[in-house]
């Protein structure tokens, strides 16, 4: 006996359904593998990171950082992750709307893509 199929949203693939899951899953395990890494780097430095210092992130040489082990890099990559994983799932989802060609699901899609990436935007001025 098989379990029951939960029901879905009309017109939605199940294997759509799916890999919106499965996209949401593997964004939720690295991020929190790279926080895990970010924090056992700043266990064993006995590091307390940025956390005294003022100003800007050291971006320019976030690369470096990532590469020599500082955890402050490996953490803050953890963030991005994690925070680009809805994201992504928008993305898809426009993707797929657009394939379909359903022109009012892909306009309100794409528009919530904009409203997110605009908020990154300004994130980054502000």
């Amino acid at each position: 006996m098989t379990a029951p199929e939960t029901a879905g949203v009309a017109g939605e693939p199940r294997e759509l359904r799916a890999e919106f899951a499965g996209v949401l899953r593997i964004g939720v395990v690295v991020s929190g593998a790279l926080l895990l890494v970010g924090l056992i780097l700043a266990i064993a430095q006995n590091s307390v990171g940025i956390a005294g210092r003022t100003g800007a992130l050291p971006f320019g040489q976030f690369g470096a950082d990532l590469l020599t082990g500082h955890p402050w890099a490996w953490l803050w990559l953890g963030i991005v992750v994690l925070a680009a994983t809805p994201v992504l799932r928008v993305v898809l989802a426009l993707g797929n709307f657009a394939s379909v060609r359903d022109r009012d699901y892909a306009a309100l899609t794409g528009f919530v893509l904009f409203v997110l990436l605009a908020s990154v935007a300004v994130g980054f001025v502000a």
